[in-house]
């Protein structure tokens, strides 16, 4: 049987006054999409009154909602390839592609990355209890490629999540962006929350947000592209593509925050998960595991190298 909760919430972040309840509780709370929160609602009430989700939000309204909480995703194994780069008994290291989704969600059932390792190993479908999301530590965004680690059991899981968490593990990505920065390496840290304009996207704020901080070195440059070696110290969403936005050298391929590239071989969203540091179960000192560089990245170089006056400074 679906479980209901019920919660309430004093509304005092001004970025949401004047927008309606239902896309308060999509956005800024995370509940689900709009249309999830339609047929999932069984009671909403702003001050003591019932209200409809089309309602108008002011300063200092009390929301309360009851809502259904959604029945957890049936994790089907599926037959896909997989470029894996460490297995053992506790944990798969996989290499994902450009475009493959990373776990099953709105949009998305089928043909997804954790599905193909079920399939690899099937006994891991019966070794999580629940079946919501077997065996994910992290994710990687559809559009990003690069190497992920994934538990194959519980107490696996449950340990390199630790690391996570306590931000113990390190990660670079290699990324392909418009311009140059100023300095050859540096390190960002601005603080990201909600853009107040565009509700989907993140952005830079001096009030509010959450502290991110992202270490970056420019590898090579052409004059109006950089290759930069980006390692976050914090983990927000999108936030090497904001940070580096931030500085003037949005990601070539980002339809959310970039802008379109001049005559490049379109490759999607450049950016690319290169190395994660994390202690293996039952270790004690910190494994590197780093892809090879990825061929789509080199498309877009072979082609700026071919560019006259665009000679590569590194």
């Amino acid at each position: 049987m679906p479980t209901e909760r019920t919660f309430s919430v004093i509304l005092d972040d001004e970025t949401w006054v004047g927008e309606r309840i239902d896309r308060y509780l999509a956005e800024g709370l995370g509940i689900g999409s709009r249309s999830q929160i339609k047929a999932r609602i069984t009671a909403l009430s702003v001050n003591g009154t019932d209200a409809k989700l089309s309602r108008i939000l002011v300063h200092g309204d009390t929301i309360n909602a009851t809502i259904r909480d959604p029945q957890p995703p049936v994790y089907a194994p599926k037959e896909m390839d997989l470029t894996v780069m460490y297995e053992d008994h506790s944990v798969l290291v996989v290499e994902k592609e450009a475009g493959v989704v990373v776990h099953p969600g709105a949009g998305h059932h089928d043909q997804t990355l954790i599905q193909g390792v079920m399939f690899r190993r099937l006994e891991m479908a019966g070794a999580f209890e629940d079946g919501t999301r077997p065996g994910v530590v992290h994710r990687l965004d559809k559009e990003t490629s690069g190497v992920i680690i994934v538990a194959k059991t519980p107490d696996a899981l449950a340990q390199l999540a630790d690391q996570f968490q306590k931000r113990e593990t390190k990660k670079t990505y290699l990324t392909i962006v418009h311009g140059r920065p100023r300095k050859r390496t540096g390190v960002i840290d601005a603080r990201i929350g909600r853009d107040p304009k565009h509700r989907q996207r993140f952005t830079v704020v001096s009030e509010g947000g959450k502290r991110s901080k992202t270490k970056y070195h420019v590898v090579r440059s052409w004059g109006d592209y950089s290759l930069i070696a980006a390692s976050p110290i914090t983990g927000r969403t999108h936030q090497i593509r904001v940070h580096l936005l931030s500085i003037g050298c949005p990601v070539v391929g980002d339809t959310v925050y970039g802008r379109k590239a001049d005559n490049l071989p379109e490759i999607g969203l450049a950016l690319h998960a290169y190395m994660l540091g994390i202690t293996l179960p039952g270790e004690k000192t910190p494994t590197l595991f780093r892809t090879r560089f990825p061929g789509r990245f080199r498309r877009v170089i072979d082609e700026l190298n071919r560019r006259p006056g665009r000679r590569a400074k590194g």
